[in-house]
């Protein structure tokens, strides 16, 4: 059965000793296996000794053992057999292939639904994945989401049938646009006034649904009252959204006034019964939460789940929060300060609230003291696991001549500056700029900022960066290092950037944060005059 809050709370109490015993279980499956036998692995090893013997690894250490699975050799990382193949871009686009066993799906894949419970809405009510279409099943290499929906399908917790866009258009490759998923989710979302909640995978892709919506409402409900496709479509997906009921006049008239008019956060307005918007986020995406809740109102926002495509590490406890708790089950779990070395780890149980540690992570799917590359702040305790949020990526650093700036520091500063130069609505990407002497960053912002004001949001941004970094300000005094450029680009800006350059992926978007070169010129190209 599926695993509610209370029940998650009380394995808590006894985290410490559990995240003990599953570095027991992975040892005793990984011990006797290529990874276990040339790394000296040994299932008598206890935690302190498996830290000491063992270096942090990364995606690269795995590739070769990644490929020999692939071709089909047993007991290469783990005795637990690969359930599935798990693509994932990851932060900077590169392509990898992650091994996923049952064993380690099971045991996140339970506490994966709390946010049904905490919210009082039944499995069977409508709901809508926004703006994502999931891959079918049955494909040699799925995402993570697709993994989910197999195996809480599989125990009966998904109920597809209560997805409003149906089985069908919910599992389909179909559709190789983002242009042509926004059209078939918006329109079946309009038509559809009872959907009790909205979900994604990052609220990036509700944002855009609900952009979506309000700037072609008048081709959505022309279409859904004609029974016409503005917009091209593989012909089974027409005939899958042509089978849909027309709502009524009555519907459509409600839609229409209520999108013509001056109320911006509408969906509450549409979708009376809506209680849960669905979907990870967090302050390494910046202005989002105010981007989405400027479109919904006071409805509650679940963040979801912490984790990534090689470990599902923790789940939301809470509405408007991203605030999470470390699943004792999930994994073995060690934190690394923000500047240790591959021997300075801790245990969960040992963090210090308030303190910053980069999570570090053992799998019960082969791979063993894998760094996570996410730096994670330690917000309090439930029992003996700790709560915390994701406040920024080791590995996402800009470094012009030295100076080494973290995306989460830029990010940190930007939002620091939230009610002087911006309010509630940002996205924002970085550049290098080059074609200036001395370079410098090149930030592209989109939102509620007045072009006129960009140099004096640039020098305060430049301010806070000296303040926080010493190479930084160092690098500034001697004139290494151009101030920060903010350029305000057209609304629009970003979205169209990540059509034009990001390889599509149908599963899930994220927002941009570091531009490559060509990436930069183009968004330059977007700039936005008072």
């Amino acid at each position: 059965m599926r695993k509610t809050l209370e029940d998650l709370k009380l394995l808590c109490a006894n985290a410490d000793e559990i995240n003990r015993q599953n570095l027991k279980e992975i040892l005793a499956a990984g011990s006797d296996t290529v990874f276990g036998r040339e790394h000296g692995l040994s299932a008598d090893m206890d935690a302190s000794s498996f830290m000491k013997s063992l270096p942090i690894s990364k995606y690269a250490d795995y590739e070769g053992y990644i490929e020999r699975i692939r071709k089909g050799e047993d007991n290469v990382l783990t005795t637990f057999p690969v359930s599935y193949w798990i693509v994932s871009s990851g932060t900077m686009g590169e392509q990898k292939h992650v091994p996923l066993s049952d064993e380690a799906l099971c045991r996140y894949a339970e506490y994966m639904m709390v946010h049904l419970d905490l919210a009082g809405i039944d499995d069977s009510a409508p709901r809508m994945h926004a703006s994502i279409i999931v891959p079918p099943w049955e494909k040699e290499s799925m995402t993570i989401t697709s993994a989910f929906f197999n195996k809480n399908d599989e125990w009966g917790h998904y109920c597809t049938e209560s997805y409003v866009e149906g089985r069908e258009l919910l599992f389909t490759d179909s559709l190789k646009k983002y242009e042509e998923i926004e059209y078939c989710k918006a329109r079946i979302a309009l038509i559809n006034p009872g959907i009790q909640f909205f979900k994604s995978s990052f609220i990036y892709d509700l944002i855009q649904l609900f952009s979506y919506i309000r700037d072609h409402y008048e081709m959505l409900l022309s279409d859904i009252d004609k029974g016409e496709f503005s917009v091209e479509l593989p012909e089974e997906v027409r005939k899958r959204i042509s089978a849909f009921p027309h709502p009524g006049a009555e519907r459509i008239e409600e839609c229409r006034r209520v999108l013509s008019g001056d109320v911006k956060a509408y969906v509450p307005l549409l979708w009376k019964k809506a209680k849960l918007l669905f979907g990870v986020s967090g302050q390494v995406f910046p202005g989002q939460e105010e981007m989405l809740k400027s479109f919904c109102g006071e409805i509650p926002l679940f963040s979801f789940m912490y984790g990534s495509s090689e470990c599902i590490c923790g789940v939301a406890h809470c509405f408007n929060d991203a605030d999470y708790i470390l699943l004792p089950r999930a994994g073995f779990f060690e934190l690394r300060p923000r500047d240790g070395g591959d021997h300075d780890t801790i245990l969960p149980s040992e963090a210090e609230v308030g303190q910053v540690y980069e999570l570090i992570y053992t799998t019960f799917s082969g791979l063993y003291r894998y760094a996570s590359g996410d730096l994670l702040e330690i917000t309090g305790f439930e029992g003996e696991t700790p709560t915390f949020k994701m406040v920024g990526r080791t590995r996402l650093v800009f470094n012009i001549t030295g100076e080494k700036m973290e995306y989460s520091h830029i990010s940190s500063a930007m939002d620091s500056l939230r009610g002087r130069f911006w309010n509630e609505r940002l996205l924002f990407s970085v550049g290098l700029n080059y074609d200036i002497s001395p370079a410098g960053y090149q930030i592209f912002a989109e939102g509620d900022l007045r072009a006129s004001e960009c140099g004096a949001f640039s020098r305060a941004l430049d301010d806070i960066l000296k303040n926080e970094s010493f190479d930084y300000a160092d690098l500034r005094s001697i004139g290494s290092l151009d101030m920060p450029r903010i350029t305000a680009v057209e609304d629009g800006a970003h979205e169209s950037c990540i059509l034009k350059y990001r390889p599509f992926n149908p599963y899930q978007r994220k927002p941009l944060q570091a531009l490559t070169e060509e990436e930069r010129k183009y968004m330059a190209g977007k700039r936005r005059e008072e």
